[in-house]
């Protein structure tokens, strides 16, 4: 199954997304109530029919959510991955910020930094998510120890 609209399969691949082979955004998996886990998570993060916001389901052992989520996460001291500042859509610069996400100095989503060609680490990945300017299609580098990339992939499935 894949992750953010990735035409390549992530499900039942060997290539470890935070340690999941199951998938996160805009997933035809339903990774609310799903089991498998994203970053040792048992439920889901963006876009999940399952509510994150307040949400005491771990999410990188947060018990807050990350993004869309109606819980003001901006100037949160709810830990995401050990964070006390939020993600996406938040009022709180995340850019520039050195408040950790996932041992992290910079943002994710929707970052007014150039999360692209940033060495800063999202997951221990040198590179970024969603919304980056930087192609990460058919992408080496690692995110959450993947060699393979999330959103808007267009690596070429297994058929």
């Amino acid at each position: 199954y894949p992750i953010a609209n990735s035409t390549y399969p992530i499900a039942n691949s060997t290539y470890p997304i935070a340690n999941s082979t199951y998938p996160i955004a805009n997933s035809t998996y339903p990774i609310a109530n799903s089991t498998y886990p994203i970053a040792n998570s048992t439920y889901p993060i963006a876009n999940s029919t399952y509510p994150i916001a307040n949400s005491t389901y771990p999410i990188a052992n947060s018990t807050y959510p990350i993004a869309n989520s109606t819980y003001p996460i901006a100037n949160s001291t709810y830990p995401i991955a050990n964070s006390t500042y939020p993600i996406a859509n938040s009022t709180y610069p995340i850019a520039n910020s050195t408040y950790p996400i996932v041992n992290s100095t910079y943002p994710i989503a929707n970052s007014t930094y150039p999360i692209a060609n940033s060495t800063y680490p999202i997951a221990n990945s040198t590179y970024p998510i969603a919304n980056s300017t930087y192609p990460i299609v058919n992408s080496t580098y690692p995110i959450a120890n993947s060699t393979y990339p999330i959103a808007n992939s267009t690596y070429l499935p297994n058929k």
